[in-house]
């Protein structure tokens, strides 16, 4: 028991196994303790077993293709869940050597043996392709046109950003925005062009320019 004591909590898993033991938190998915087994050390709330006393259980379909079948009312040893299906598995000690051994039936269906045959997951939906997000300036682009419109043929002039009105002022931000989309390529050429047919359009070399 001396080892186990020493032991700190990252060392258990190693320290077990390499003294041919084994942590009761350790034991596969298909593996059981056999009859009778008891732990052979208790350190920090975990049992400690012989690595003897672990051993594979399988399903009835895999003994027979061992040449093996399961004892008539035997209990299962272990139960699984597997991508939603219950299996029940079996130790050798519930089986006994099949008198008439046939071909291995076809277990495709069944739980493979091992934890690296489990039954493949159902298949992934594919992640959808995030939609492309609209510039916040095109979002409302006919509605800003026509206000953009309705500007322009009672004032005669482009809106200023400093200009004297907050809807003044709102339009030209709007007006920025759209020189910077286009720069960027993000504005589409029906736009571009539902733009350029406005009065006094002009785009700037320099989408950061006034």
């Amino acid at each position: 028991r001396s080892w186990a004591k020493r032991c700190g909590a990252g060392q258990l898993a190693f320290a077990a196994t390499a003294k041919g033991h084994m942590l009761a938190s350790q034991m596969g998915q298909q593996e059981v303790l056999r009859p009778g087994a008891e732990p052979a050390d208790m350190i920090k709330g975990q049992s400690v077993f012989r690595r003897e006393d672990v051993v594979m259980a399988r399903t009835e379909p895999q003994w027979w293709q061992k040449g093996r079948l399961v004892c008539a009312g035997e209990a299962p040893a272990k139960f699984i869940l597997a991508n939603g299906v219950r299996y029940a598995l079996y130790g050798e000690w519930q089986t006994e050597e099949d008198p008439n051994p046939r071909p291995a039936p076809d277990t495709s269906g069944f739980f493979g043996e091992g934890e690296q045959d489990l039954p493949p997951p159902p298949p992934r939906r594919q992640a959808r392709k995030p939609r492309r997000q609209l510039p916040q300036s095109l979002k409302d682009f006919d509605k800003r046109v026509k206000e953009l419109k309705a500007w322009l043929q009672q004032r005669g002039h482009m809106p200023w950003v400093r200009g004297s009105t907050a809807e003044e002022r709102r339009l030209a931000r709007w007006i920025e925005n759209i020189h910077m989309d286009k720069a960027s390529g993000r504005l589409d050429p029906s736009s571009v062009a539902t733009l350029e047919a406005l009065m006094g359009w002009e785009w700037c070399e320099d989408p950061d320019a006034p």
